[in-house]
Order: C-alpha cells, then sequence, then structure tokens
C-alpha cells in the first residue's frame, strides 16, 4: 500500500471544500439581500427580499450544502 494519497480521495477533498466554501458564501449573501431590500428614500416602505433573489439563493445554498454533506460523508467512507 503506497502513502500516497489516491485521485479519488484527492477529488473528494477539492470538491468538499468548493462545496462548503460555496454554502458558506450563500450563508453570507443573504444578509446583502436583506440590506439592500431595507435601504430607500425615507418615508418608504420597505419591500420584502425579491422572490427571484431569495429562490436563487435558496437553491445555490441547498445545493451546496448537499454536495458538501455528500462529499464529506464520501470522505469519511474512505
Amino acid at each position: 500500500m503506497s502513502s500516497e494519497p489516491s485521485a479519488l480521495l484527492l477529488f473528494l477533498k477539492t470538491f468538499h471544500a468548493v462545496a462548503v466554501i460555496g454554502w458558506m458564501a450563500g450563508q453570507l449573501c443573504i444578509w446583502r439581500l436583506y440590506v439592500r431590500s431595507g435601504i430607500g428614500p425615507r418615508g418608504t416602505s420597505l419591500q420584502p427580499v425579491p422572490g427571484v433573489d431569495r429562490r436563487g439563493l435558496h437553491a445555490m445554498t441547498t445545493l451546496a450544502a448537499s454536495l458538501a454533506l455528500f462529499s464529506g460523508a464520501g470522505l469519511i467512507a474512505l
């Protein structure tokens, strides 16, 4: 048995790191959407977060979290 990591292990590590970074970016981006929707001229009512932005962010964050979870489970299994 060689001491070098296999190509599958290196791929899973890289994939997991990218997925976690994507998930964290989505978590940080949600606050920007809330702040952007709250800024307006004085006296105007605050608009809710636009649906397209919210749905897109939810899809990106959910996908990245799922990929991070499954690639992490794959790393544990190896």
